[in-house]
């Protein structure tokens, strides 16, 4: 029986056979499944604020009255899981990515001066996946670590405060991060914070064209 093929990334057109990549399918199957269920925990919350507001344009951010209460503070740590998970899934994809290319092999992985080979072929392939950049930015800045706790030479002032602050606004019929910009200085300079603006939800839409084209949802 002909052993059947997992897409990896159907842009690329990259397949493998989970037998052979037994641990790796495993690590992004079950990553997977759990940005599924992040997905799952968020859509229907968005529309039914959207069935509540009845079409009217509708923005809020923090705490509101339109979003449960058991699930008013779970949102920021969706985020967060949906964005570390993602992270991983994108850099593991690009190993496998470049394992199917011939960029490494095994050898790389066994010779301690040839492993800078993998974290580059990974950090080429994220780098080349226009949809993920804002998490990826997101991921630096609030969920791997707090930019407060982590601060890096190009953080200002008030992107340093703003990655502790409920970070989860309701914009354009979706949960969205950075949907406020925090300003803080002086009379003689001000600093607007940088928090990128993405969503969940669509996101996760937009990538089962790359990654995920066995999953069926309702929008």
């Amino acid at each position: 029986m002909e052993q059947l093929l997992y897409i990896v990334d159907k842009v690329l057109d990259i397949k493998i056979n989970p037998e052979k990549y037994n641990n790796e399918f495993n690590a992004l199957f079950q990553l997977k499944t759990g940005m599924i269920a992040l997905y799952n925990n968020v859509r229907p919350v968005e529309l039914e604020i959207l069935s509540q507001t009845q079409g009217k344009k509708v923005f809020f951010f923090g705490q509101n009255e339109l979003v449960p209460e058991h699930i008013d503070n779970l949102l920021p740590c969706f985020f967060h899981w949906f964005g570390n998970s993602l992270c991983n899934y994108a850099r593991l994809t690009g190993y496998i990515v470049a394992r199917k290319q011939g960029h490494v092999s095994d050898v790389d992985l066994q010779l301690q001066p040839e492993r800078k080979k993998i974290k580059e072929a990974c950090d080429s392939y994220v780098k080349a996946l226009p949809e993920i950049q804002e998490v990826l930015k997101w991921r630096n800045k609030v969920s791997a670590h707090f930019a407060l706790t982590d601060p890096r030479k190009d953080d200002n002032i008030a992107t340093l405060e703003a990655s502790i602050i409920y970070p989860v606004g309701f914009e354009e019929d979706r949960f969205r991060t950075g949907t406020m910009i925090f300003s803080k200085g002086d009379s003689a300079v001000t600093h607007d914070s940088e928090i990128p603006k993405w969503s969940l939800t669509e996101l996760f839409e937009e990538l089962i064209n790359r990654f995920w084209s066995d999953v069926t949802i309702n929008k």
